[in-house]
């Protein structure tokens, strides 16, 4: 018994040894960025009218449908809409939501898949609300460093002239 108990200490030892552990800095990676992320932040936020820090609360999947190429009646599902739902913690850009509501086009089956952490999205808007769109649409893992970095980047965009967003058309 005592055998026993001596092996329960050691992997208790053990799993509580690995929480003290992870509560260490992660990797000296996770505190810094490199210039291309820090260009890549950037361009993004430069080219779409609105930036935030948004925990992803809820995403909806709906298919588009389309007609066949062929002259049948019936219609196929030719891409999906992807509805992210998030809780804005910041605004970098744009005007200032507790809420929003985007959506993505994508070809049915990708993954629609939403993280518990914060992630910092720019986004295209129209008149139908706010929408991704490859190329100036971006999501980055909310770190505190590239948060540091989109508040920057975000009051220098403040500061200059506004300009019409013609790749988020």
């Amino acid at each position: 018994m005592q055998k026993k108990a001596c092996i329960f200490a050691l992997f208790v030892s053990a799993l509580v040894g690995g929480h003290v552990v992870s509560a260490q800095p992660v990797s000296p990676l996770a505190s810094t960025m490199t210039d291309q992320e820090r260009e890549f932040l950037r361009r993004a936020m430069s080219e779409t009218p609105y930036s935030a820090l948004v925990i992803h609360t809820k995403v909806e999947i709906l298919p588009m449908r389309g007609k066949k190429k062929s002259k049948q009646p019936s219609d196929v599902v030719t891409e999906e809409s992807h509805i992210y739902h998030a809780r804005v913690l910041e605004t970098f850009r744009g005007t200032v939501q507790t809420q929003i509501r985007y959506e993505i086009i994508v070809e049915p089956g990708e993954g629609a898949g939403i993280s518990s952490q914060p992630n910092i999205v720019t986004l295209c808007r129209d008149s139908g609300g706010l929408y991704w769109w490859p190329g100036p649409g971006a999501t980055l893992d909310g770190t505190p460093v590239k948060v540091a970095e989109a508040r920057r980047v975000g009051k220098q965009l403040a500061s200059s002239k506004s300009r019409s967003f013609k790749d988020c058309q």
